[in-house]
């Protein structure tokens, strides 16, 4: 298993609708060479999104915002 980090952003149609899109371009416009983003379908959590999984430790988040991008970060660095 790659230790690389890798952060699926939810692009799902509920997500959508709630701004997942401009939680993907955050994500995007500030990752750290370590990181891997990736929009991905629908993580089967309609209703509490925008959700994204941080893996490898499969942490998931859900309703948030673009304001929330650089926390993430801090919050799941090794």
């Amino acid at each position: 298993m790659s230790s690389e980090r890798t952060i699926l952003v939810c692009q799902g149609r509920c997500c959508r609708k709630d701004g997942s899109k401009q939680i993907l371009t955050a994500f995007e416009s500030q990752t750290p060479p370590d990181v891997q983003i990736t929009p991905c379908g629908c993580l089967g959590q309609c209703g509490n999104g925008p959700n994204i999984v941080i893996l490898p430790e499969k942490n998931l988040y859900q309703r948030v915002s673009a304001k929330d991008v650089s926390v993430l970060f801090l919050t799941n660095q090794n």
